[in-house]
This record gives structure tokens, C-alpha cells and sequence, in this order.
């Protein structure tokens, strides 16, 4: 399943920080939603919605200057959804990745009319 593996990397910025200097969850949460998002669309090949964040979990702090990757991938498929499991590893510049945040995604497959459609699931 590494086909259906999407990743993405970004610096980040003093804008994009809280009052605390770390990476506002919100932000975070919506490129997780991003990748997880491309990541069940490409194994589906349809469009697809979020239906559920099953689990977020903040391991450590992201801080302004931080480098992070953020990492999806499909971890089970159902009859109409995919489940997506996202990890996101952070360098604090001394090249030594280290878990941040993890999450699984919940996304339906979408027909033409916006309906559930089925997913086959490859092998």
C-alpha cells in the first residue's frame, strides 16, 4: 500500500505559532485533514468526505523554526470508507526526527451525486 502514501513538509512560521511559540493545534489538525484527505481520495479515486477523527494524539511540542512532515497512509478500507493513519515527525534543526502527532481519519467515498459509493480494496 506505499502507493497510497502521501506526504507533505513545512516550515514553520512565527504566524503560524500560539502565544506559547508552538504550532497552533488547529493548524496542524487541518493539514492532517489535508493529507489524510488526498491519501483516501487517490486509493478510492473519488472524491471523499471526513467522517470521523477517531484519535489525535500531541506528543510534543512544535515550535516556531520547526521543520515537520507530515505522513498519511491507509490503514484499513470498509465497504464505503478508508481509514487513514497520519504521523507527523518534527526536526528542531539538529536533523533528528522525532514523533510530534499522530491521528486516524475516517473518510467516506463519494459517487458523482455526492453518495456513499463502494472502495475496492486492493491487494
Amino acid at each position: 500500500m506505499d502507493l497510497y502514501v502521501t506526504k507533505m513538509s513545512r516550515s514553520i512560521m512565527p504566524a503560524m505559532t500560539n502565544r506559547n511559540s508552538t504550532l497552533f493545534g488547529g493548524k496542524l489538525l487541518s493539514w492532517m485533514d489535508e493529507i489524510a484527505g488526498i491519501t483516501a481520495a487517490r486509493y478510492a479515486n473519488s472524491k471523499v468526505a471526513t467522517v470521523a477523527i477517531e484519535t489525535v494524539l500531541f506528543m510534543k511540542p512544535i515550535c516556531g523554526g520547526d521543520f515537520i512532515d507530515v505522513e498519511g497512509r491507509i490503514l484499513s478500507v470498509g465497504k464505503t470508507s478508508l481509514r487513514v493513519m497520519i504521523e507527523v515527525s518534527v526536526d528542531k534543526g539538529n536533523g533528528r526526527r522525532e514523533n510530534a502527532a499522530e491521528a486516524v481519519f475516517v473518510y467516506v467515498a463519494l459517487d458523482e451525486s455526492g453518495k456513499p459509493k463502494k472502495v475496492v480494496e486492493e491487494i
